[in-house]
């Protein structure tokens, strides 16, 4: 799995944005994703003495509130002019109960896993795509 890399200030949230596609390079659609826990998301801090040991995951993740009907190309997209049809936002909670905690001079790992229905063109075996993120956090600088 190829993580893309990327960074946030302290306590930011993180919007991950893709273009999803599947085996015959097809847009991945809302109707190609499976509707009962088709997108989940795990969240590791590798920097930590458990790096292996999710902090946070949510895996009730509405398909039809991250995988987008259209392509979308909003200015917070940079990569090229093929825009994008994933976008779902982490938000920062310090306690890792409803958001991970994006705590400065870490960096952690973000997987996200998309089930495909049956009878799709699958990236993958076991009809699962998943892609993911190696984000940096970088500490906020006190004014003392």
């Amino acid at each position: 799995m190829h993580f893309k890399k990327v960074s946030i200030t302290e306590g930011s949230n993180f919007t991950a944005l893709a273009r999803l596609v599947n085996v015959q390079n097809d847009l991945v659609t809302q109707s190609m994703v499976n509707s009962s826990n088709g997108v989940s998301v795990s969240v590791y801090d590798v920097t930590s003495v458990t790096p292996a040991a999710a902090l946070f995951s949510d895996s009730a993740i509405t398909r039809s509130d991250v995988v987008l009907s259209t392509i979308s190309f909003a200015g917070e997209w940079e990569e090229d002019d093929d825009g994008f049809n994933f976008r779902h936002t982490l938000q920062h909670d310090s306690s890792n109960s409803s958001g991970p905690n994006f705590q400065g001079g870490h960096v952690f790992k973000i997987v996200y896993q998309l089930q495909i229905n049956a009878n799709q063109p699958s990236p993958y075996p076991a009809d699962v795509l998943s892609f993911g993120y190696l984000l940096s956090v970088k500490e906020l600088l006190s004014d003392d």
